[in-house]
């Protein structure tokens, strides 16, 4: 491994290549609670009152799930040598939301797609209706 492998940019963040080049993997160590939460706020930008809609659970108690999955995500990049708080992971994420997804987007999706009509059916439910 490169000796600037884990270098930072100037405003002390660690560049977004090395948190993608693991984000898939640390995604799947997550629970699929957590995932769920991790993907619906940063890959969908859903806010928190959306996200509390889907899942029937509060804005107090999804922030502090969130942020107790991102101190995970944290966890696991600081064990690939990529020094990266939850905190700063949460903007990194958020600022890269409108990316092009990583390739294990599909599954992500696939998993949310499985878990949400558990949560609120109605949301996935196709009108007959045409549009006018």
């Amino acid at each position: 491994m490169s000796r600037y492998s884990t270098m930072k940019t100037p405003e002390g963040i660690p560049e977004w290549r090395q948190v993608e080049a693991h984000l898939d993997e640390a995604l799947q160590k997550l629970t699929a609670a957590d995932r769920q939460l991790v993907v619906l706020r940063y890959f969908e930008a859903l806010d928190y009152p959306q996200i509390g809609s889907l899942t029937g659970r509060s804005q107090a108690a999804l922030r502090k799930q969130l942020q107790r999955a991102l101190e995970r995500l944290g966890n696991h990049f600081k064990r690939r040598g990529v020094n990266v708080s939850g905190a700063v992971l949460g903007s990194l994420l958020a600022a890269h939301s409108l990316c092009v997804p990583p390739a294990s987007a599909a599954v992500l999706a696939a998993t949310v797609l499985q878990i949400a009509p558990l949560a609120a059916p109605s949301f996935f439910t196709i009108s007959s209706r045409s549009r006018p």
